[in-house]
């Protein structure tokens, strides 16, 4: 399954919020898997957003290795990261809606966490 970088961080709290939930050890082995693989594709995400504000950014003269993003490159900046947050990954979310429905009460989502997963039920 596709899913894009953004969607997927937006979604890492809810997944964790699962992931600390009492499971059947099969669905926490697949979901441990998972974590690690989404893990990775996250921390590159952050690393590569983290170039772009350096690209586009100036350093603070009173924190040391702190940037901001200059007022003049905010639009390419913004236009870049929306291109990065765009990038589709390939990344299989090992539980299904109806899994999350039969551990009954150990696991609750809100609806708004239920719109976070989506992309991950697609």
């Amino acid at each position: 399954m596709k899913i894009t970088l953004a969607n997927l961080d937006a979604a890492k709290t809810v997944i964790a919020k699962i992931a600390n939930s009492d499971l059947p050890i099969s669905m926490s082995f697949k979901l441990t898997r998972f974590l690690k693989t989404a893990a990775q594709e996250l921390s590159l995400f952050e690393e590569s957003r983290n170039k772009l504000i350096v690209k586009y950014g100036k350093e603070s003269e009173e924190r040391l290795g702190v940037f901001t993003v200059l007022d003049e490159y905010m639009a390419a900046y913004q236009s870049d990261l929306l291109e990065l947050s765009n990038t589709e990954i390939e990344l299989e979310f090992p539980i299904t809606m109806t899994d999350l429905e039969s551990l009954g009460d150990a696991v609750k989502i809100t609806p708004r966490e239920a719109i976070m997963l989506q992309e991950l039920f697609a």
